[in-house]
This record gives C-alpha cells, structure tokens and sequence, in this order.
C-alpha cells in the first residue's frame, strides 16, 4: 500500500467528505435538540443555576426521562442509595454545574435523534451497536489519563453513526456495516466505490451538532489507513481513535468470533500495544460489558 503524505490524507478526507455531502443530498441530517443548545447557554455563564439546568432538561420530557435512568443505573455516576424520580435530585448527585453534563445529555439526545427509524430493525441493530462501542470506550477510557470517560462515551457514540445517515439514502449500507464487524477493510472499499462513506456522513452529523473539534477530527479521520496513520491528528485524537478501535473489535469478536478477519486482530493488537493495555485489563472489560448486557 503506498502511504500518503499528511497534505495528500487531508486532501483524501475532503475529497470523500464532499462526495458524501452530495450522496446524502435530500436526507436530514438531525439537528441538535432545543435543549443541547440551551444548557450550552447556561455553561457559558459566570455562575450556573442547577434550577435552571434542571428546568431546561424537563422541558424534553424524553431526555428527562432518560437522564433519571441514566443517574440510577450508576453507569457514568455513583449509583444512589434509592431511586430518584426527579431531575433536580439527579443534578445534584452527578454534579449539575459540571460543564460535562452538557455532553452527558448529548448522548442521551442522539439516542432518540432518528425517530422515524427506530422501528426498523436495521436501524435498531446500528443504533445498538453504537450504543455498545460507547460503553466499552467509557470502560476502556478508565486506563486512560487525558480522555475522561464521558468524552469516550460520546465519540464512541457518534463514531460510527454515518453508517444512520447513509441506511437512510440507500439500505444497502446496511449490509456494509455488517460486513465492517468482520472485515472493516472490505467494507471501506465497498463505501468508497458507492461513493460515500461512514466517516464523512458521521462527520456532517457531528458538526452539525457542534461537538468538540478534536472529536469532530476523529470521527472525519478514525478509518484513515484502518487508523495507522495519526499524523493528521492531535495525539489525543489518536489515542481516541485507538481506543475506538479496540472497543469495537471487542464488541466484534463477542459477536463473531470465529469470522474476524486476521487482519482485524493485527489490527486490534496494535493498537492495544500502541496504547500500552494489557490484555488481562481488557478481558476484564469485556466480562463486565457481558454481565452488563445479561
């Protein structure tokens, strides 16, 4: 394979990013809920008022909803003695002037951002699978000093969610996204030659929703050279990527094991080892996310 220069791999991404943006012309992209816009509002000021983040969230009564489960599943903060029932009391345990919590409900949000699809199996299966890279890039997260695990649960989220966009225009990218759960090179050389890819289409919904730059970079970049290449990001950008990586080959070898490519695996441990994680640490990872799943 003949490696580009960082000028040609930027080129490369734009190229396929504008390709992508035409293929999905006449789809809607989900824009960012009234209530992520809002408490961005609030975080931005001085002092942050937990009745007013508290207001803003129960005016999405699905958000709310989810937020409450959310806070006593115990997954992203400590689990309370008894189960709250309301918003305000789930502020005040994960810490409700905490910037970070405009992220958290950013995840909450693009959960339910497609409802018109959520009956389709298909979709379903994607939006599961997403939801489950997420979780084990929160878990993974945990060995790591510069990546806090709410920023990896996000970028876990929103990763692989072009493949959402792309199903929509055309559902035969469904077939794509389960070959990538065992051969991710094939199924980026069957996007390319449909003409748009999952990076790119997750790239438009990310920064439609204005998340973080680096964030945005990796999604646009994470499949660059099956993500060997990290010169055209920042090392936390990479280390991210690298940690997506590792996290969705877990969540593929619990489903398909024997079918996993050896590339994939090759790939897997070098990112491992690129990351200095043991594999007793990452066995651990996967038990808990099978207990978890039950």
């Amino acid at each position: 394979m003949v490696r580009l220069t960082k000028s040609e791999l930027k080129q490369q991404s734009v190229d396929r990013y504008l390709s992508t943006k035409r293929f999905l012309g006449g789809v809607d992209i989900p824009t960012v809920p009234k209530v992520i816009n809002d408490l961005r509002d609030v975080f931005s000021r001085k002092f942050v008022n937990i009745l007013d983040v508290a207001r803003i969230i129960e005016s999405n009564n699905v958000i709310a909803g989810e937020f409450i489960h959310a806070v006593n599943s115990g997954r992203f903060f400590d689990k309370p003695k008894c189960k709250i029932s309301k918003v305000k009391d789930g502020l005040i345990l994960s810490g409700g002037d905490n910037p970070e919590l405009v992220d958290f409900i950013t995840t909450l949000a693009m959960k339910n951002a497609f409802p018109d699809e959520v009956k389709d199996p298909s979709f379903h299966e994607m939006m599961e699978y997403c939801s489950d890279v997420a979780y084990l890039c929160k878990e993974i997260s945990d060995e790591m000093i510069e990546i806090d695990k709410i920023e990896a649960y996000i970028f876990g989220l929103f990763v692989d969610c072009g493949y959402l966009l792309l199903n929509k225009k055309n559902t035969a990218y469904f077939n794509i996204f389960t070959r990538s759960r065992t051969q991710p090179r094939r199924a980026l050389d069957m996007e390319y030659k449909m003409g748009a890819d999952h990076a790119s289409a997750g790239f438009l919904m990310a920064k439609e929703w204005s998340l973080p730059n680096w964030i945005q970079g990796g999604i646009l970049f994470h499949n660059v050279e099956m993500g060997r290449d990290g010169s055209v990001l920042s090392e936390k950008t990479q280390d991210m990527v690298s940690v997506y990586w590792i996290a969705s080959y877990i969540l593929n070898e619990i489903s398909y094991g024997g079918y996993i490519t050896q590339e994939y695996r090759d790939e897997y441990k070098r990112q491992r080892d690129r990351l200095d994680l043991s594999e007793i640490f990452l066995s651990q990872v996967r038990k808990t996310f099978i207990i978890d799943k039950g």
